[in-house]
């Protein structure tokens, strides 16, 4: 048995070493791609546009692919493959896709046609026309991707991982050949961007067939009997799913809602000025050309830290927190103190660390082509605004888990609907005085409220939680931080030449990382912070 039990442990691991080592190829594709379309672009219109347009699909991928559905719907699926049989969990599974094509097919057919009214009705600018084209072009990708993930869940069900995880490579692959194809293929810039629009359609498709040919290889049938009695009482079962997920969906919906609207207010005080002043918003800044495409640069890089340290734990500690939910009274306390403790510890220096390197990685991945100096400046001021925040969106991660572990999912819900209040607040205040980049400084500052009323409702629920112990540990960290801004500082001033090639600066700032990192490490190791010695463990 304990051979078994080790065997089992072994295979466990090497999937979790094989996916994240595939997610973290996946980002660095994400990131290429991303220099690809600024050297391209530049920041702009165009890739304003773009960027602006790809939110739509991408926030559905989050909330109902990658998101609630597929989550939700695994372990679903597990208890009906063991305690019916893997017929009937096909069955389900089919009837859960079914039920997604008609409602996302539904919603792709109404948006279309909205823009085709719009475009037919309205007397648009050019900005805004190039706009709706290319959110015509990539809306459908919202039905693709979320059907591909729902698959994907199916596929982890059955334990198979690599796949699943390979699938952003072909987006990714796909985009990049995109871009380097329109180069050749297309004349001017708008055509351009819309051939690179139309290579997230194929991209979606290849994403499909690939998840769809690897879950039929492993054995799945798509149940076709649409009228039998068993089609109706597994109908029942996903409408009553889909019911207990409101809640979630709509917290997740809320939370991402702070991005989109972020990008919303850059692209419109850059491009419909005209609009505002004659709605009586005058007084608001007028931002300059390039604003919403700083912005998701800036939120790509903050993505980086977060899925590699974030997503990683809430996804290790998700379990974890629902079996000591009912273990003894405080087993739950403990572990999810472990995960808050571990997070200030990798999320406090992340967070510093994007802010020092704001300017130098900005500038080596992305000072080429039609990025110019200027949109340099925009864009670390922008990755900065986010940087002070990764801390926060970390925590987040952990303590949304921790609330859904106790079957509480309106409590997130609620803390999200105060998340977007705050946003707005303080966007419309600070733009005022820090301009575009006020926009990312806010959507942190609401993270950081949203995290303390979450901490604070938790210690409510869970009165043997010692978030006491945080504050010590935050000390730590924030010493920490501070050797190794000062490292930072003191040995690597050159980064600050302009006249350094992009080659030397990679490896100079690898190397300050890697430097500032043993730095911060030795405080925490020499202050005797538990992790660090091998204390993280479940007793």
């Amino acid at each position: 048995m304990a051979e078994q039990a080790g065997a089992k442990k072994k295979t466990l691991l090497h999937h979790f070493r094989l996916v994240s080592l595939l997610t973290l190829g996946s980002r660095v594709l994400g990131m290429a791609r991303d220099v690809a379309m600024a050297v391209m672009f530049g920041n702009g219109v165009i890739l304003d546009s773009f960027t602006l347009a790809f939110r739509l699909p991408n926030l559905a991928r989050t909330i109902l692919g990658e998101g609630t559905l597929s989550t939700a719907f695994l372990p679903v699926y597990v208890r009906e493959m063991m305690s019916v049989g893997p017929q009937a969990a096909d069955r389900l599974a089919s009837v859960f896709l079914l039920f997604l094509v008609a409602l996302l097919g539904a919603i792709v057919v109404v948006f279309e046609l909205g823009v085709l009214g719009l475009s037919l009705a309205l007397s648009m600018s050019d900005e805004f026309r190039l706009l709706l084209e290319l959110n015509a072009i990539m809306f459908p990708y919202i039905l693709l991707i979320c059907l591909s993930a729902q698959l994907n869940a199916v596929l982890n069900a059955r334990e198979h991982f690599a796949w699943p995880a390979l699938m952003p490579w072909i987006l990714n692959l796909t985009w990049l050949a995109a871009v380097l194809m329109s180069w050749w293929l297309m004349e001017t810039p708008t055509g351009r961007i819309q051939f690179i629009s139309l290579s997230i359609i194929l991209g979606g498709l290849a994403q499909l067939a690939g998840s769809w040919l690897a879950l039929t290889r492993c054995g799945f049938v798509l149940s076709r009997d649409v009228g039998g009695d068993a089609w109706k009482t597994d109908w029942e079962r996903v409408k009553g799913l889909l019911w207990s997920l409101t809640p979630i969906l709509l917290s997740l919906s809320v939370t991402q809602l702070n991005t989109l609207l972020d990008s919303v207010i850059a692209w419109g005080l850059a491009y419909v000025h005209g609009f505002v002043e004659a709605g009586g918003l005058a007084w608001l800044p007028k931002f300059s050309d390039g604003s919403a495409s700083a912005l998701y640069i800036g939120q790509r890089l903050y993505q980086f830290p977060l899925g590699i340290f974030g997503v990683a734990l809430g996804t290790v500690l998700y379990p974890r927190l629902t079996k000591a939910r009912h273990e003894d009274g405080n087993a739950f306390a403990q572990e999810v103190l472990k995960g808050l403790r571990l997070i200030l510890l990798l999320g406090l220096p992340a967070s510093v660390g994007l802010c020092l390197m704001a300017q130098p990685v900005t500038e080596t991945l992305f000072h080429h082509g039609a990025f110019d100096m200027e949109d340099v400046t925009q864009t670390s001021q922008m990755i900065v605004g986010y940087g002070v925040g990764v801390w926060a969106f970390m925590l987040l991660l952990i303590m949304n888990r921790a609330f859904y572990a106790l079957e509480d999912r309106w409590t997130p819900l609620l803390a999200g609907f105060i998340s977007v209040a705050v946003n707005i607040v303080m966007s419309f205040t600070l733009i005022m005085f820090l301009n575009a980049p006020g926009l990312a400084v806010a959507t942190s500052v609401a993270s950081a409220v949203q995290v303390g009323w979450l901490l604070w409702k938790l210690k409510q629920k869970t009165p043997s939680i010692k978030l006491r112990s945080l504050c010590r540990l935050m000390g730590i960290s924030l010493i920490g931080c501070f050797v190794m801004g000062l490292v930072s500082n003191v040995l690597f001033p050159q980064l600050e030449n302009q006249d350094m090639s992009t080659f030397w600066r990679g490896v100079s700032i690898l190397t300050q990382i890697a430097v500032c990192g043993v730095a911060y490490g030795a405080v925490v190791v020499g202050m005797g912070v538990e992790e660090v010695r091998g204390g993280w463990k479940r007793s």
